[in-house]
């Protein structure tokens, strides 16, 4: 047999009596320390359905305030921040990707069924009551900001990444400093299969109908129109859908 040969046997033996066990030995610590986290995970809330997953264990205020629903998969460094006013919801079969931020002093939020939400998103009510509602199968990309006191997405939605909804802003008259004056805060409301591209601005008191397209680094400012595509700042319609 020649040296080459030989070589191969070796490492062949050297990946079946170490490597194996050694990758086996892996798989099962992983396994088992994510069926940990996930026990824990649902100590810590109000109610938590079957078959959840938590790659991270999160960091959690407030959990009895937090229900959660079947099959829902938690990423890791998710905070989920909750008072005694409030209320957090998950449906089910949500994904909560890394570093998942949703905080809610006062509000209510509720995220849908079979929703996605991307590494880095950041959900975030008012102090004051009111509500943030997603339906089901949206898909929130990665960085985006949810912010406000009355947000409502609706189904089947696409947000790319960092797109900023915001449901307030702040006070600009001239009398008064500027870091003096209050919020401002009106209702954004996203209807049904609506997609908004990447880099855009949705602002206070908008109302985004059924089926509009959203282009890249838009700011929207008024009402878009059903199945229309509207692009630009502020944004404005072009064209429709076909």
């Amino acid at each position: 047999m020649s040296k080459p040969d030989m070589q191969v046997i070796n490492r062949l033996r050297h990946l079946v009596v170490q490597e194996r066990p050694l990758n086996l030995l892996f798989i099962i610590s992983t396994r088992f320390f994510t069926t940990l986290r996930s026990h824990i995970f649902r100590k810590l809330l109000g109610s938590c359905g079957k078959g959840v997953v938590c790659f991270g264990l999160p960091t959690i205020a407030g959990g009895r305030q937090i229900t959660v629903g079947d099959a829902v998969t938690i990423g890791r460094r998710v905070k989920l921040y909750c008072n005694s006013r409030a209320t957090i919801k998950l449906g089910n079969n949500v994904f909560l990707g890394d570093s998942v931020e949703i905080r809610n002093p006062g509000a209510r939020i509720d995220i849908g069924d079979d929703t996605t939400i991307c590494n880095y998103v950041v959900i975030k009510s008012s102090p004051d009551a009111g509500r943030i509602v997603i339906g089901k199968r949206v898909w929130i990309g990665q960085g985006s900001i949810i912010e406000g006191k009355d947000i409502s997405i609706g189904d089947d939605v696409i947000l790319a990444p960092n797109v900023h909804v915001i449901g307030g802003d702040h006070g600009i008259a001239r009398n008064r400093r500027i870091n003096q004056q209050a919020a401002r805060t009106a209702p954004v409301v996203i209807e049904d299969d609506c997609w908004i591209g990447s880099g855009s601005v949705v602002l206070k008191g908008v109302k985004l109908h059924e089926g509009c397209v959203v282009g890249a680094r838009s700011v929207v400012t008024h009402d878009i129109p059903p199945y229309t595509i509207a692009v630009g700042t502020p944004a404005r319609v072009i064209g429709e859908r076909k």
